[in-house]
């Protein structure tokens, strides 16, 4: 791995436009401001070509390959298709880039690259012949001679086969790929050729080899392998098990259902303010909608900058699913980075829309500037705090280093004049007692109407448990819930996690202070799975890193079979290492213009 670049940055791309739109007048407490969001649009123009070299392959018959080195002037330029065209001996390569419009609202970082494209050109070529490429206008020419591989024709015979690993591609529709270990048992062996045939519930593939016509021909005895990658397809029955049959080894799979594919969309918000709690500790009170009975809400994204608060709340919601539409709320409470100011407002930018919310505490009235003890006078409504009825407890885990556990507690809010209260926890052995509260009016003369509704809090427990062990939590003294631990040791930080980020998308880390964003594909030239390639390629992404309270910083990362190194970074006290960047170039076919949606699998560990 290598990685090109490093720029820190005060705040994220997203944080300087939302402070820009939110500069000018004042705003009332609650009021919302709309920020436009304006995608960047691209087009597809010509690529600047910087060489063409004509390669091949000792393979029986050879196989031709064009390297094309592209030039990308910025890092707004992205890479774009390419098209084959023959006629008779003339080879004609239209390259494009996808460029944005001068109109598109995009600040482009000046960063000239290079990027290598491999081209398949095929092996029907004659003999003798001089053939012309044209590569957006830039020409060169090659000539096939009697042949690349000198001597006897070789002879085609079965591989060994050494292993065989079925691997899934988590999309809509699972598509599957068999890779395969074979043997070449001496120095003179050539891979050859993979043929696959199917029967029902029985797929069959030949792999074969390359070996001298001449068994007398010196070779060096050293045993090596090779891994091919084949697309067995999609075309399978769910739950059906299928034989795989290579040579002589075979293997089996179960095919699975359908993945359900989920969108992401930004989560309706019901109100936002601030509970201050002296010398940090301060939480944004975040209520937001589930406008149906399918949308789960996804951990909310919170940073700081100054006197803004920036927050990014997602509901996920599968596609063409039938839901129920009963609309629930949630509340989520964010420990807010860096101290506040009692009795200050803030600007919350929550999903582009900027709310006014101020930092108020229990037992205490605000008049700006000042921070005003005041008791509650006798003309006053007095408010009392009361157990919330419980509807349901459920105890959720985060993939974090340790785990931390919540309460998912679903409270009811008998009328309209009750509102949320608060909650506490106490941890008593394997018991933990939660209390939820409301707020209610104790004057019997205030009419309230009868408005039943219900508010799901996320309580969070902790994370010193004792491993292997099972928990219990009693919410109010009647709804329980329990759960066990795992066996891994107490506060264990060496234990690596998953994790998988789709492009675009920012994600926990595995743990509160790591936020790892995975914001682009600057370039994919990887062999395809269904080609033949003199190299292997090599994959950069564009990646953005938060460390605790530290300013985000942007890393380009390049990894690969033909770049050197391991593909491990540091981030203060976390090893992230780049597992894999799905799908894998050949193993889906897309709508031509179409970028892939990625998914990057990282792991992380700390220590």
């Amino acid at each position: 791995m290598r990685i090109s670049r490093t720029v820190a940055l005060t705040i994220l791309p997203m944080i300087s436009a939302t402070i820009i739109a939110c500069q000018g007048s004042a705003v009332d407490p609650g009021a919302s401001i709309p920020i436009e969001r304006k995608e960047a649009v691209f087009v597809e123009v010509p690529a600047p070509i910087k060489s063409i070299v004509v390669d091949f392959d000792e393979s029986s018959p050879s196989q031709y390959f064009l390297g094309i080195q592209t030039e990308l002037a910025s890092r707004c330029i992205k890479q774009g298709n390419y098209e084959v065209k023959r006629d008779a001996n003339i080879v004609t390569v239209d390259v494009t880039v996808l460029v944005p419009t001068e109109d598109s609202l995009t600040t482009c970082i000046d960063d000239y690259l290079v990027v290598e494209k491999t081209v398949a050109l095929g092996s029907d070529f004659d003999h003798g012949t001089t053939y012309t490429v044209i590569v957006n206008g830039e020409t060169t020419s090659f000539t096939i001679e009697d042949s690349p591989v000198q001597g006897t024709e070789p002879i085609e015979a079965p591989a060994p086969i050494d292993a065989l690993t079925i691997n899934v591609a988590e999309l809509p529709t699972p598509q599957y790929m068999l890779l395969i270990t074979s043997g070449l048992p001496n120095g003179c062996a050539e891979f050859g050729t993979s043929t696959v045939t199917r029967d029902g519930d029985n797929i069959s593939i030949l792999v074969t080899n390359y070996l001298p016509a001449d068994q007398n021909m010196a070779c060096d005895t050293a045993y090596s392998t090779v891994e091919t990658t084949v697309a067995l397809g999609s075309d399978f029955e769910p739950g059906t098990t299928y034989t795989v049959l290579v040579n002589d080894k075979s293997s089996i799979f179960i095919a699975q259902d359908e993945v359900t594919q989920k969108i992401e969309e930004d989560a309706p918000v019901e109100s936002v303010t601030i509970d201050y709690v002296p010398d940090g500790g301060s939480r944004l009170v975040l209520t937001t909608g589930l406008p149906s009975g399918c949308h789960e809400i996804i951990e909310p994204l919170i940073l700081r900058s100054n006197d803004t608060i920036i927050v990014e709340v997602q509901n996920m919601v599968p596609i063409d699913a039938l839901c129920t539409k009963d609309y629930r709320v949630v509340e989520s409470r964010l420990s807010v980075p860096d101290a506040l100011v009692a009795c200050a407002t803030y600007d919350v930018n929550v999903n582009g829309v900027v709310y006014v919310a101020q930092a108020i505490g229990s037992n205490i009235l605000c008049s700006e500037p000042d921070l005003i003890d005041t008791a509650v006078s006798d003309h006053e409504v007095k408010i009392v705090e009361i157990d919330a009825p419980i509807n349901s407890v459920a105890v959720n885990v985060t993939e974090s280093l340790p785990p931390q556990y919540f309460a998912a507690v679903i409270s009811e809010l008998p009328s309209d004049c009750a509102k949320l209260g608060g909650y506490s926890v106490e941890h008593h052995g394997a018991t933990i007692r939660v209390t939820v509260t409301n707020l209610v009016t104790a004057d019997e003369e205030i009419v309230c109407t009868a408005i039943y509704s219900t508010i799901e809090t996320n309580i969070p427990l902790g994370s010193a448990f004792n491993p292997d062990t099972t928990y219990t939590v009693v919410v109010n003294d009647r709804e329980k819930a329990t759960f066990t631990t795992d066996g891994s040791a107490l506060g264990e930080q060496s234990k690596s996690i998953e994790v998988k980020i789709d492009i675009g998308d920012t994600v926990d880390g595995g743990s509160d202070d790591l936020r790892i964003g995975f914001l682009d594909v600057t370039e994919d030239s990887r062999c395809p799975a269904n080609a033949v390639c003199a190299w292997k390629g090599r994959v950069k992404v564009l990646l953005g890193v938060v460390v605790g309270k530290e300013m985000p910083a942007f890393l380009e990362v390049e990894f690969g079979d033909e770049v050197e190194g391991d593909s491990t970074m540091r981030a203060g006290e976390y090893a992230i290492e780049i597992i894999a960047l799905d799908p894998y170039p050949g193993t889906v076919t897309l709508p031509e213009g179409e970028r892939p949606a990625y998914v990057l699998t990282v792991l992380v560990s700390k220590g």
